[in-house]
């Protein structure tokens, strides 16, 4: 029967100092591209609730001046619905 090996034993201190630095700076590697995907992502959800922000304080400006509520819709994408909403919360 044959023993169990661990590959890595039979190698060089040489070769595993080797092995080990590559995957140290693959690790940091990845660790950068997550950040780097992370900054990303955060930055496109934060403009869509900057855009979402914008366009709901425009809807409640523009009931203020007694826009219909077509119009609002129309203007700002939002929909009848939650115009209304928005329009209840403000009484």
């Amino acid at each position: 029967m044959y023993k169990d090996i661990d590959i890595f034993d039979l190698l060089t201190d040489e070769s595993k100092e080797k092995i080990m630095k590559e995957l140290k700076e693959a690790k940091a590697e990845a660790k950068k591209d997550g950040r780097a995907e992370g900054l990303v992502e955060g930055r496109a959800e934060g403009e869509k609730l900057g855009i979402a922000k914008a366009l709901l304080e425009t809807a409640k400006n523009l009931l203020k001046l007694g826009i219909p509520n077509d119009k609002i819709a129309e203007a700002t994408k939002l929909n009848i619905e939650e115009i209304k909403a928005l329009s209840a919360q403000m009484v």
